[in-house]
């Protein structure tokens, strides 16, 4: 009964944290700084050009800055940014009441004042528009220290919400003084294919920043494998989305944790390698990079999951590679590692079946399919 009781704990919490709704003053930017934004990505990679910056600090009535990322003897300094931990979350933003005072920003003074002053609301309030975290405000006014939830809005974006359906195109700027909004993160919505890898500028043989972009739920960190260990990837500064990887461990292979603390994908591995047009290093603000996915708990890659389908298993302490669905004719099974040098040959003469794979090191291999001397399929899979 206790672990059920656990269970149900674990559960509500996950529930509760997904679904706080913040309320605060908004503001507007006019767009990211270059090359990138505070969450580390450059505006034209962003997967909308409705995004937000979240507060650096929570300071009220104080513009005192402090060293970023915060560190944890100020941690009650730390702001909604979380020191970039919510950088690449979507938000649904829903628009509140509009003000008809004086509302600067004025450090340590209320929001919406002056004789008469008050919240008004009007046929804007209840629009909506899904954003996405990618910048940070650290400014020293009350928006970004007063309000601990103030969200910095991209200007266009103000023309973008919907009410019912109908588009609020006029809201900006008639009736836009710095109103209130309520806000709670949600999963990317509409959300298809998977992570993208990016390398970034100045990254070379022995010094590899990465920016990761299309997160289904944000990011909280990265686990890149050295060696025979998973270790945590070192956050570049406060930008969110980007990790610099242990040098020279190329193919690099890295496993992504997200918002809620979960491994992306059940834990898959992305395995890539540095770019080739990198050279010396890379010169562009980002260079995305192909990679290959892997289920760990299998060693199978996505493309495995169709057949002819391979897969490692531990059979009495032995590593096996095992196979079924081979097409008829196929007489010879070859791996090879990536460098090309073979390491293994078996003859076989079924669909179906398993052999040893005693003394392949760590790595990645291919696994290539022989009818009479030629090649008619290639696969990998990883050993860890």
């Amino acid at each position: 009964m206790k672990y059920l009781a656990a269970i149900f704990i674990l559960l509500f919490a996950h529930i509760v944290k997904s679904q706080v709704v913040n309320t605060g003053v908004a503001t507007y930017f006019d767009g990211l700084g270059a090359p990138y934004g505070g969450c580390g990505v450059p505006q034209d990679k962003l997967e909308t050009q409705n995004f937000v910056a979240l507060n650096v600090f929570d300071t009220p009535g104080s513009g005192t800055q402090y060293p970023r990322p915060v560190s944890d003897n100020n941690a009650g300094v730390i702001g909604a940014f979380e020191n970039g931990n919510n950088c690449g979350r979507w938000l649904k933003v829903t628009i509140l009441e509009n003000c008809n005072g004086t509302n600067d920003g004025a450090l340590g003074q209320q929001f919406c004042r002056g004789t008469g002053s008050a919240w008004v609301t009007d046929k804007f309030v209840g629009a909506e528009l899904n954003m996405i975290v990618a910048d940070a405000c650290g400014d020293a006014n009350g928006w970004c220290r007063d309000s601990p939830y103030h969200l910095d809005l991209m200007k266009t974006s103000l023309t973008k919400f919907s009410k019912n359906g109908t588009p609020t195109t006029d809201m900006y700027p008639t009736s836009w003084n710095n109103r209130k909004v309520k806000w709670e993160y949600i999963p990317a919505p509409n959300y298809t294919g998977d992570i993208k890898i990016h390398f970034m500028k100045d990254a070379q043989k022995y010094y590899s920043p990465i920016l990761i972009t299309n997160l289904k739920n944000g990011i909280h960190g990265i686990e890149q494998k050295v060696g025979s260990s998973w270790i945590a990837a070192k956050r570049f500064s406060d930008m969110g989305q980007a990790f610099i990887l242990s040098d020279n461990n190329s193919p690099f292979r890295i496993r992504i944790i997200d918002a809620e603390d979960q491994y992306v994908n059940q834990g898959s591995e992305y395995v890539f390698s540095f770019p080739i047009s990198c050279n010396p290093n890379c010169t562009p603000p980002t260079t995305e990079v192909p990679y290959q996915v892997f289920n760990v708990i299998s060693g199978l890659d996505a493309e495995l999951l169709t057949s002819p389908s391979f897969w490692l298993q531990n059979l009495n302490g032995e590593t096996t590679l095992s196979w079924s669905g081979i097409n008829t004719g196929i007489n010879t099974i070859k791996v090879f590692d990536m460098m090309g040098k073979e390491q293994k040959t078996w003859q076989i003469s079924s669909q179906s079946g398993s052999m040893p794979v005693e003394h392949l090191s760590q790595g990645i291999f291919n696994v290539s399919l022989y009818t009479h001397g030629n090649i008619t399929n290639t696969k990998r899979f990883i050993v860890d």
